[in-house]
């Protein structure tokens, strides 16, 4: 079987379900991306596969330690629950407790990989 190089693939295109806001995270299949701009349903949306984002973290995560996987939510929120969630990345920085926002290594290191 020949192969040829097509792109790097950092970037990848999605058709919007639903109105995205610059900046929203957005799973597809076991895996997640930030959204590059803004869309309306129907239009094309660049996704960030890789890179360290500043995302929304949820009041309750318990997600403070520097390496710690982190999981989003339906909605993209950041949190530390697996279950009924999509594995992202690793948190990048140490975070406070009561943060809003936490700084994510996208599609980072793998569940259970520091």
């Amino acid at each position: 079987m020949t192969t040829a190089y097509k792109k790097e693939g950092r970037h990848w295109n999605y058709t919007a379900t639903g109105a995205v806001t610059k900046g929203a995270v957005i799973t597809i299949g076991t895996m997640v991306g930030v959204a590059l701009n803004t869309a309306a349903t129907g239009e094309n949306v660049v996704l960030d596969t890789e890179g360290v984002h500043e995302v929304t973290r949820t009041a309750a995560a318990t997600l403070t330690a520097r390496g710690s996987n982190v999981y989003f939510t339906s909605a993209g929120a950041a949190v530390s629950v697996a279950t009924g969630n999509t594995w992202g990345g690793k948190l990048e920085t140490a975070v406070a407790t009561s943060a809003t926002t936490c700084r994510v290594a996208i599609n980072k290191g793998g569940q259970g990989v520091v």
